[in-house]
């Protein structure tokens, strides 16, 4: 699902998040290729990437930060999966809002 709308036209609500690019992620968990996380993608441990381009993608902020606590905190990968459920939930739902506030 992705959410397309003219932020021009509906400039009335802030949203506070930034999209980060692949060389962002493969920093922040000191990945060296991005076949390890799409395959982290795959598995069920990572959340899937947002197109913000005809070639581009990249990942919310939060999400990145998320899913580093939880690697830092020692989480099992069944807990990281669960965590990726609710993070794309969430993706979904803030999205929705956002989008039926501006209507």
């Amino acid at each position: 699902m992705v959410c397309v709308f003219d932020w021009r036209k509906h400039a009335t609500k802030e949203i506070e998040m930034a999209i980060k690019r692949m060389s962002d992620v493969l920093e922040a968990f000191g990945y060296r290729s991005r076949t390890t996380v799409y395959k982290n993608v795959s598995a069920g441990v990572f959340t899937r990437p947002i197109s913000i381009g005809i070639r581009a993608v990249g990942w919310l902020d939060t999400e990145i930060e998320a899913i580093s606590v939880a690697l830092a905190a020692g989480k099992s990968q069944a807990d990281i999966q669960a965590l990726v459920d609710k993070l794309h939930a969430r993706r979904i739902l803030s999205c929705t809002s956002v989008l039926e506030g501006m209507e």
